[in-house]
């Protein structure tokens, strides 16, 4: 199940700033394929990995609020980071982007929508749910 494999990945970053739980997912639950878990698990770590070097998880206050929203054919899940430094939009995109990137595009047939917002990124990952659940 998604938020079961999401549990697990952001497990290292669990805990409770003193504005509340340091890492929330809500919503929706979708079962995942084994043949999907891989890529998805690798795309959530690269999103987790991004937060913990240069977003809300590189500092103590930071907080990551996830989202799943079943849309019908597609999941959407939304990737909100809160209480870190300041949101400057990446000039170059690096090796684990860009394969997460691809991973999403040609495996699941899905999309990365980032927002650069100054609050705090915004990822949107938008997948066919057919794909997730292929074997």
């Amino acid at each position: 199940m998604l938020q079961e494999l999401l549990g697990t990945l952001l497990l290292p970053y669990a805990g409770e700033t003193d504005r509340g739980n340091r890492v929330v997912i809500r919503g929706c639950d979708v079962s995942v394929s084994n043949s999907a878990l891989t890529g998805l698990a690798l795309v959530v770590h690269e999103f987790a990995t991004n937060a913990a070097k240069y977003g809300a998880l590189s500092t103590n206050s930071g907080r990551i609020d996830i989202e799943c929203f079943d849309r019908g054919e597609t999941l959407e899940l939304v990737w909100t980071e809160r209480d870190g430094p300041a949101v400057v939009e990446a000039g170059t995109e690096g090796f684990g982007t860009t394969l997460g990137q691809l991973t999403l595009e040609k495996q699941f047939r899905g999309k990365i929508v980032r927002i650069w917002d100054p609050q705090g990124l915004i990822l949107r990952l938008i997948v066919p749910k057919d794909r997730l659940q292929q074997e």
